[in-house]
């Protein structure tokens, strides 16, 4: 599921701009912040894929917010949408990533056709990257049936599409898992996937796992999937 925030402080705009996005025929859900700080504790907490983000906003601007995104490494598809042409030229200065500038007023279904690209591209990414993963556990035996086996997968995933080049402490990773599947709790992704682990290990060749994680033919959970991680980013790079 897509997560959209509409950042404005203007809510009447805000509302109606909604309004026109429920027409989206994507899987999404769309939320709403006129304040900076609630937008950028959003984006850091509620994992948003998207945001809409007017640069005129109370106790942060959106320059503020995109100055700190990059700062923290924050990965996220950000279309700006504001009345100051100006303020681009900020955005260049800073070397600031954005998808697009919409100039108020606008026409909002060249905002939708915007939208629409970038859903497909990422999810043309993930696809390329889920295959990437699936190729390098396919060199060990893993039961591919198993609620822990596509945890795993999920795990890499959401690091690469957050730009993590280091695996997150187990429980902000496995939250966000268990979010995507709307359990109350982490403890049964870290549970399953730490079982499938242990599972795969026991039938698969031991010079293998040697290979792998340099001699240490009972890697943890975290040793696994931070090898996992590392040599997924190289396959990527070399793509």
């Amino acid at each position: 599921m897509k997560k959209i925030l509409i950042a404005d402080d203007n809510y009447e705009f805000s509302i109606s701009l909604l309004n026109q996005l429920n027409q989206l025929e994507i899987d999404k859900t769309i939320s709403i912040a006129t304040d900076g700080k609630k937008v950028l504790n959003d984006i850091i907490n509620n994992n948003i894929d998207l945001i809409l983000l007017d640069l005129d906003l109370p106790n942060l601007t959106g320059l503020e917010i995109l100055k700190i995104l990059k700062e923290k490494k924050i990965s996220i598809d950000v279309i700006v949408i504001s009345g100051e042409q100006n303020m681009i030229i900020e955005i260049i200065k800073n070397n600031i990533d954005i998808k697009a500038y919409f100039m108020k007023p606008f026409n909002v279904d060249d905002l939708i056709n915007k939208i629409y690209y970038l859903n497909d591209r990422n999810e043309k990414n993930c696809s390329n990257y889920k295959n990437i993963i699936n190729s390098i556990l396919d060199q060990f035996n893993f039961n591919k049936c198993s609620s822990g086996y596509n945890y795993i997968i999920d795990c890499i995933l959401l690091c690469i599409n957050n730009n993590y080049e280091i695996l997150p402490r187990n429980k902000i990773i496995y939250s966000e898992i268990s979010k995507k599947y709307n359990m109350s709790n982490y403890f049964n992704v870290e549970w399953n996937i730490t079982k499938c682990i242990k599972s795969m290990i026991k039938v698969t060749d031991s010079k293998i796992i040697a290979d792998f994680f340099k001699y240490d033919f009972n890697p943890s959970t975290r040793t696994f999937l931070s090898t996992i991680l590392d040599i997924t980013y190289k396959q990527i790079t070399l793509k």
